[in-house]
């Protein structure tokens, strides 16, 4: 009788599926926790939009003391930056993202207890400096757990906590304001603070639990899952571009981290402007208008945001990282905000596209960050990422305190979208700076980047890493 041979295995069949499952464990175990600590972190540090009325009314605050306690954050945010990514690296995110949950939950707390605009701005710092190193070190930690090419839509799943958070923390906060009004003598807006900073120090523990040292220390991945992690990354590290700067000092240093830090920053203006500007812009438009009628109006460029950043990290997962990625969005962002200072004067249309604005300003956001992690490596990612994320962070004081004094200096309010238009649009003048001095100094190399098929072996199949920012841009 003879017998039957099998059919020849199928490795590249086995390698995609072993891929598919590890990375689906990866996303389902990190990243819900990630997402809902950045959604409270976000939450913490801008619902003083929805409160602005509410806040100035019981601590005396003018428009440009409002600009001044909202942007004050950023100024300590971006000085405790880098300090504390380091300690990220030293200690790892298990540790570092729930000290920072706590940390930032405590001075939310006492942010309540307020009764001077001096105060406020004493609490604001110090919130700046508890939650400072949040966002670099999850960015460290999607890079050491999430092979390039799927990078782009863990940041896209990561960077939905911004837009989660105006969708249905300013409605939330809007509702907390009506519903605490006077609540046992006590103003609505100090009983905010008292809830959204409580949730941070309950999500902690929870970040304890799902957070992982390291992928060798992932006993929740079975050892084949565990092996094939281990081997596509350290196969990455050891093809990335060998200029990229390795060391920490050397991060801080690097021309393309200076350039990237500059153009995060031009692209956060309008955003971070907005975040806090816009249910004050929609009160001046219709007076008399409800709290939670305004977090609701200001929540639908969130929400289409939110659509926007999910569709193009799906799409950026499957066709790998290009450069319509970035600019694209870049350029829909800086067109929009240019037609929305043209026709400010039709509420309906300039809602539409600030619409449209808002979810290409926070989608190109989330897809920039492809670019420095598919360069950077070691302590070199931590510092460079750590500096870009900081400088970016400036515009969260510029953007605030800017648009407040343009929008006095501007009747028609026409100017503070001008020059947002005018910041994105050096940006793509930067970007694609970055992207010629790339190609010349790696001879044009063609090379597909995050986007590259692993071969047979699990690891990436060519030198993907030297054509990153190439293929990013």
């Amino acid at each position: 009788m003879s017998v039957t041979s099998p059919p020849p295995r199928n490795i590249a069949s086995d390698v995609s599926d072993l891929e598919r499952r590890t990375v689906r464990k990866i996303t389902w175990r990190l990243m819900p926790i990630l997402v809902a600590a950045y959604f409270t972190a976000y939450l913490d540090r801008t619902n003083l939009g929805v409160m602005k009325n509410e806040l100035s009314a019981g601590l005396g605050l003018s428009d440009v003391a409002f600009g001044l306690a909202s942007g004050i954050f950023f100024l300590s945010y971006v000085l405790c930056e880098v300090p504390s990514n380091r300690l990220a690296l030293r200690l790892g995110p298990r540790v570092w993202v729930p000290r920072i949950m706590i940390s930032w939950g405590v001075v939310a707390l006492a942010t309540s207890l307020v009764h001077s605009p001096t105060q406020l701005y004493a609490a604001r710092v110090l919130l700046g400096i508890a939650e400072a190193g949040m966002a670099p070190a999850v960015f460290l930690c999607i890079a050491q757990w999430f092979p390039a090419r799927h990078r782009g839509r863990a940041l896209s799943a990561f960077y939905l906590g911004i837009p989660l958070a105006m969708v249905i923390g300013s409605p939330l906060t809007g509702w907390l304001l009506d519903v605490t009004h006077r609540l046992g003598g006590i103003d609505g807006w100090r009983w905010v603070f008292v809830i959204e900073g409580a949730a941070a120090l309950v999500l902690a523990p929870l970040a304890i639990v799902r957070l992982t040292k390291s992928p060798a220390e992932a006993r929740w991945l079975s050892d084949e899952e565990r092996g094939w992690l281990i081997s596509t990354l350290a196969a990455e590290e050891a093809e990335k571009d060998k200029s990229a700067p390795h060391s920490f000092r050397k991060g801080l240093t690097d021309r393309r981290v200076l350039v990237l830090s500059l153009a995060f920053l031009l692209i956060c203006y309008g955003s971070n402007a907005l975040t806090f500007w816009l249910p004050s812009v929609i009160e001046d438009a219709t007076p008399g208008m409800s709290s939670t009628r305004v977090g609701l109006i200001s929540a639908l460029p969130f929400a289409c945001a939110l659509i926007a950043i999910y569709a193009v990290g799906r799409i950026v997962s499957r066709t790998g990282a290009r450069t319509w990625n970035v600019l694209g969005p870049l350029a829909v962002a800086a067109v929009s905000f240019a037609l929305v200072a043209l026709l400010i004067g039709h509420p309906t249309v300039t809602l539409a596209l600030l619409c449209v604005a808002i979810a290409a300003s926070l989608t190109t956001q989330a897809q920039f960050w492809t670019i420095p992690t598919g360069y950077l490596a070691g302590a070199g990612a931590a510092s460079g990422i750590a500096l870009i994320n900081a400088t970016g962070n400036i515009a969260g004081f510029a953007g605030p305190y800017s648009f407040g004094w343009l929008k006095s200096a501007d009747p028609t309010g026409a100017l503070p979208f001008a020059v947002m238009t005018l910041c994105l649009l050096i940006t793509l003048a930067l970007l694609a700076g970055v992207r010629r001095q790339t190609r010349r100094t790696l001879g044009g190399s063609p090379t597909a980047a995050p986007g590259v098929e692993p071969s047979a072996s699990g690891t990436p199949a060519g030198p993907a890493q030297e054509s990153a920012v190439n293929n990013n841009l």
